[in-house]
């Protein structure tokens, strides 16, 4: 499970949704989520 500090995933309150089982690219020296793959058929 990758960690990434300052993120705004988790438990707190401004934050948002990432697909379950979905491809994704992290790259935190961008701060960059990007869904590879569609999250929903």
């Amino acid at each position: 499970i990758p960690a990434w500090y300052g993120s705004m995933i988790g438990h707190i309150k401004n934050k948002f949704t990432l697909p379950i089982g979905a491809e994704v690219e992290i790259d935190a020296s961008k701060g960059t989520i990007q869904l590879l793959e569609s999250a929903v058929t």
